[in-house]
């Protein structure tokens, strides 16, 4: 007994198509998986913010005194400018500095601070006079 099965006829993709398809999908996950690893992370340093600029010189301190502004970013190349003097570098050997708002937070906190303590000074003042005064006498019911 002769019989044929059917045939399923299979196309076939171009197999140039086929590698290029799974070496870019690969690609993709490769990156994927490297950036994962080593936490890329864009830098969020704008025109117009001061910074500070690290020192190449290992005897000097991390970064110099005087703030640069930044006057042009392309990717992670800046660009800084003080007086006339430009510089540009990585953006990893910048430093912002915070605005003028917080860094005034930052130099006075003692500020704040007598704010917060005032009342805690009345609690204070009246814990003083129940130790040197005695518990106030208590009032009896007519």
């Amino acid at each position: 007994m002769k019989t044929s099965l059917p045939e399923i006829i299979h196309q076939r993709k171009n197999p140039q198509q086929t590698i290029e398809d799974n070496d870019l999908s690969a690609k993709e996950r490769q990156k994927y998986h490297a950036d994962k690893k080593h936490s890329n992370l864009d830098h969020k340093i704008q025109e117009g913010d001061t910074v500070l600029v690290r020192q190449q010189e290992q005897t000097d301190t991390t970064f110099q005194p005087a703030p640069y502004i930044v006057t042009d970013v392309k990717g992670s190349m800046v660009t800084a400018a003080k007086g006339g003097h430009s510089i540009t570098r990585n953006s990893s050997f910048f430093k912002t500095v915070p605005e003028q708002d917080s860094l005034s937070q930052l130099a006075y906190p003692e500020a704040e601070s007598r704010h917060r303590s005032h009342s805690h000074s009345d609690e204070l003042d009246t814990l003083v006079e129940l130790t040197q005064n005695g518990p106030p006498p208590q009032q009896t019911a007519p």
